[in-house]
């Protein structure tokens, strides 16, 4: 089952004692969320059977998954959920999985095994919020029970909280941002019981897009340079707390719109993140 906006329901996340245990270490983590979607996926599958002198279909257990995803705000005291889940390389790496339960007022439900298989963050345009959109690959489903939440009294990240910059220059004209970070977790590792018994995660893709406010001289010089430039954006809370989103180089992609080179105009910069530095220092993105 799954499906609710936030006013509907209660979600909470934690981090498992043992992969798919639905145990917790460290205590739960309460998520004032805008959106959930969470579900179980049964693949019972309905192969042809040969019975005498007629074909029959017969349904067989397949493998279930736990999948979906929820959003929320981001603020000072549930950003461990980018800052540490979201980036795990491996199962092996993320010593811990997650356990998510949903209080969907008519059922009450847990997800156990999961890992966070992809991640956008955006801000800017008509939300004005740092929203997180998160989607979760997972092992099963059981029921739970009801629990008193509590919930973090400040508020989110803010598009003015953010110092944006590219190339290492400060930029003030960006009006909207927003980055994916696609794990590509691998779900195919199934046990006896047609239930996932591990969830490693491949190549990490990053991409993104920022709607600038410049020159039609610039933007179009900007496509033709080519070069690999750094984005950063450091948001900091009023109350002190900072979130820093890094992308140590950025290649521009798609094609370029025909622009007057004497407008000034707001243009989408579309772009994929590359590692750097080349070695095992490297990487695509660093979210602090």
């Amino acid at each position: 089952m799954g499906g609710i906006v936030g006013a509907m329901g209660k979600l909470r996340i934690g981090t498992e004692n043992a992969f798919g245990s639905g145990g917790y270490v460290g205590g739960w983590l309460d998520i004032p969320f805008t959106a959930e979607d969470l579900k179980l996926e049964n693949g019972i599958i309905f192969p042809d059977e040969a019975r005498d002198d007629y074909m029959q279909q017969v349904d067989e257990s397949g493998n279930l998954n736990a999948r979906g995803s929820f959003s929320f705000g981001v603020n000072p005291d549930n950003k461990t959920i980018i800052t540490t889940w979201a980036l795990a390389r491996t199962s092996s790496v993320l010593t811990n999985s997650l356990a998510i339960r949903v209080d969907r007022k008519k059922e009450v439900v847990r997800y156990r095994g999961c890992y966070i298989d992809t991640l956008t963050l955006a801000c800017g345009g008509t939300d004005q919020r740092l929203i997180a959109a998160v989607g979760i690959e997972g092992r099963d489903e059981i029921a739970d029970v009801d629990w008193d939440e509590s919930f973090s009294a400040k508020s989110a990240f803010h598009f003015s909280h953010g110092v944006f910059s590219i190339g290492g220059a400060t930029e003030s004209l960006i009006r909207s941002m927003s980055v994916t970070v696609a794990n590509n977790s691998d779900t195919e590792t199934y046990g006896v019981d047609h239930k996932l018994v591990e969830i490693p995660q491949q190549k990490r893709l990053v991409t993104g897009s920022l709607i600038c406010t410049m020159s039609g001289a610039t933007y179009t010089a900007a496509f033709r340079a080519g070069d690999d430039l750094a984005f950063e954006v450091v948001f900091t809370h009023p109350d002190a707390s900072t979130l820093t989103i890094t992308v140590p180089k950025m290649v521009l992609t798609g094609t370029p719109v025909s622009v007057d080179p004497a407008a000034i105009i707001a243009v989408p910069i579309n772009f994929q993140a590359k590692k750097y530095p080349l070695d095992a220092t490297g990487y695509e993105i660093a979210i602090t």
